[in-house]
């Protein structure tokens, strides 16, 4: 129909007209913008979504530029790990690596002249310009990078993320590689105390002072007694029958035992944990450390969020009472000094004593970021790197591939790299949660233990004998089952239950050692004998059971008040790990005059005897818990060790008695980790396997050049 008014046709040309040059402002705009491809976290597409987060809001970003030469670099670190290759083990400088492969500072000012110009601001950039911290309101960061920013539950968590890909405008667009920030990735601490089943909580410490008149052990490859806790954690066959005040039903169990009668007493509360001498001779490093081959001249650094107040004060008492050196530890704050956060300070501690109880003569250098954000973990990563601290960068924490993003994941995965390009190793947990699915709804693997140019430390659960050489491993994973109740004469339950939530028996998984086949990074070359095409982890393992755990000395909670628990997770596997890499690059040093560099690709090709191989204890398999219950007009009722477990899936595992606090008499399994199997050779509970002592080290040293 026709406009006859003519006002009427000039406010219609003036609506045409603006829409044109929207039109063509959009056109240009996206014609001068680049997307940073897989920037948003797969959870923005299935996570229940909020809305949009509060404009005014202030948040913190890190933005991570564009390496120079990126083909190059990854053409230099495969001729630097290709044996045969004249660039095979050159390591280069941090200098050097950022003159051909680092951002210009001109590309640098470029980046910070756009943060600015949209309001935010610049508070630090890196001396090399791998990166900007920046600083603004929610609003900002949105205009900026071209996105909608909205709140999201999260496993039962809100948080905040970007819906789309970042988009940013040109010429800043062409050097910004990854924003972090926009949606946080907070890293959890991969350490778990062993549970008291009957509460639910973790065991209660022990105050130092109960021993205060022992003597402690020397450093010897012979076994030393135990101060605190028992360390013989399998102690046979026993059978036990549980009645209803002498009535119906009646349950009749036999099978292994683990640890001893619950009491209070010290040594069975809880019942089993290893001091240092206990776990060198276990893994072969005791012969080794006492001919002078313990890290002398080399550092483990271990970075960690927040640190603890008591670090330096913990280790040296930790070390004293296990006759162990009590020098030659360093603390770094580069972000300023962190608040005091409980769960990582015991983190902390764990980290720093047992990188020490593997390597008693390396130097230990804890660097402390200001909070648990990736961005400011990778910060103090390359603080490590930049200032030359050490060749073992130990990190005992993760998030999951899950609830991050390809982008950020590749920021890790370069700071990796550079590493591995400097002759350092990093080594990270894989994480407690077996396949993660019941920690965030989601078959994924850990982050940033997915990076091939880093290495993942997996978890077992070992055994040792009265002479404390290895008994049996299993690859670490823990379900536990309630088979008699405390009241009168422990009357059984029918049928057993999860001990977690006194559900049916199925699902009583508790914890287990991370592993899988990553979703974003494809496999390493030295993975090529594995099937799929990605990045698979664990590489390799060590004790990480929280019922077969190590023991730690602390005063972070009471300052002046040192107390000892036991504790685990693959926080502990990692940092011992860390103290072996110490031991090899000591060796190193000395035969050829240069550390050996990232560890992972070693792994897959060393000769037998390097590496145990971890099974299933087969041997203690056949003794599995397993029990009849009888009740009144009922035939007998069999509990298989099968049907008392409640694997996740079909598995060999090994399980026994285990005595609660109260009385309660539960069902432990080792060897049951979520849907992850243990396998002949490389498999995603251990990785190859735990590192025998001088075979592993000789073996390793025999490929550097």
């Amino acid at each position: 129909m026709a406009v006859r008014n003519p006002r009427s046709r000039i406010r219609l040309f003036a609506i045409v007209a603006s829409l044109l040059v929207l039109t063509l402002t959009s056109a240009a705009f996206a014609a001068n913008t680049l997307v940073v491809a897989n920037s948003t976290p797969r959870f923005a597409k299935s996570a229940q979504n909020l809305g949009p987060e509060d404009p005014s809001k202030v948040i913190s970003i890190t933005v991570h530029l564009q390496l120079r030469n990126r083909a190059e670099r990854d053409a230099l670190l495969k001729q630097l790990y290709t044996p045969g290759n004249p660039q095979y083990h050159q390591w280069m400088t941090v200098e050097e690596y950022a003159a051909r492969f680092g951002p210009t500072a001109q590309q640098a000012a470029v980046v910070q002249d756009f943060l600015k110009s949209n309001g935010l601001a610049v508070t630090s950039t890196h001396a090399n310009n791998f990166y900007v911290n920046a600083q603004g309101t929610i609003a900002d960061v949105q205009k900026a990078f071209n996105v909608q920013i909205n709140r999201f539950m999260v496993n039962g968590k809100i948080t905040f993320a970007n819906t789309s890909d970042i988009a940013v405008a040109s010429p800043a667009g062409a050097f910004i590689q990854s924003v972090q920030g926009i949606h946080p990735v907070a890293m959890k601490p991969r350490s778990v105390r062993p549970i008291d089943p009957e509460t639910g909580l973790p065991f209660p410490e022990v105050p130092l002072s109960k021993i205060s008149n022992a003597v402690a052990p020397s450093l010897s490859s012979s076994p030393q007694p135990s101060l605190f806790y028992e360390n013989q954690c399998y102690r046979g066959v026993e059978s036990h029958s549980f009645t209803t005040s002498g009535n119906l039903p009646i349950g009749v169990y036999s099978g292994n035992r683990y640890g001893g009668p619950i009491n209070g007493g010290q040594g069975h509360y809880p019942p089993c944990g290893y001091e240092p001498n206990a776990m060198q001779i276990a893994y072969g490093m005791a012969p080794l450390i006492s001919t002078g081959l313990d890290g002398t001249g080399q550092s483990v650094v271990i970075v960690d969020a927040f640190g603890s107040p008591t670090a330096a004060a913990d280790f040296g008492v930790f070390s004293s009472t296990f006759g162990l050196p009590t020098g030659n530890f360093s603390v770094y704050s580069p972000q300023g000094t962190p608040p005091y956060n409980s769960g990582w300070a015991g983190e902390t501690t764990l980290d720093i004593e047992w990188a020490h109880s593997m390597a008693p003569g390396a130097g230990i250098a804890l660097i402390q970021a200001i909070d648990n954000y990736d961005n400011n973990l990778m910060g103090a990563i390359q603080y490590a790197l930049d200032n030359h601290l050490g060749n073992t960068i130990s990190n005992s924490y993760g998030g999951d591939e899950y609830d991050d993003d390809a982008a950020n994941m590749t920021a890790w995965d370069d700071l990796n790299a550079e590493a591995a390009a400097l002759g350092v190793s990093v080594h990270y947990s894989t994480g407690d949660d077996g396949d993660f699915y019941r920690q965030v709804g989601a078959y994924t693997v850990s982050v940033p233990s997915n990076s091939p140019h880093a290495t993942a430390i997996g978890g077992t659960s070992d055994f040792i004998n009265a002479n404390y050489s290895l008994k049996f491993q299993a690859g670490w994973g823990t379900d536990l089952t309630r088979i008699a109740n405390p009241n009168g004469t422990n009357p059984p339950n029918v049928p057993p239950v999860c001990a977690s939530n006194l559900q049916p028996v199925g699902y009583c998984f508790y914890f287990g050692a991370g592993g899988g086949e990553s979703q974003f990074f494809a496999k390493p070359s030295w993975q090529s004998s594995l099937p799929g095409t990605g990045r698979w982890q664990p590489d390799i393992s060590m004790t990480a059971d929280p019922y077969t755990g190590v023991e730690i000395i602390f005063s972070y909670s009471h300052p002046g008040t040192y107390s000892v628990s036991v504790i685990g997770g693959t926080s502990a596997s990692c940092p011992m790990f860390s103290g072996v890499w110490a031991v090899v690059n000591q060796k190193s040093q000395q035969v050829h005059g240069k550390p050996a560099g990232q560890a992972a690709p070693y792994l897959y090709s060393l000769p037998a005897g390097a590496i145990h191989d971890v099974k299933q204890a087969s041997a203690y398999s056949s003794k599995n818990l397993s029990g009849i219950i009888m009740q009144s007009g009922l035939p007998p009722l069999y509990e298989s060790p099968v049907g008392l477990v409640g694997p996740d899936i079909n598995t060999s595992f090994t399980s026994a008695f285990y005595q609660g606090t109260s009385t309660r008499w539960y069902t432990i399994s080792f060897g049951t980790d979520s849907s992850l199997l243990v396998t002949d050779g490389w498999d995603d509970v251990t990785g190859v396997g735990t590192p025998n002592g001088a075979n592993f080290v000789n073996a390793v040293v025999s490929k550097v050049h």
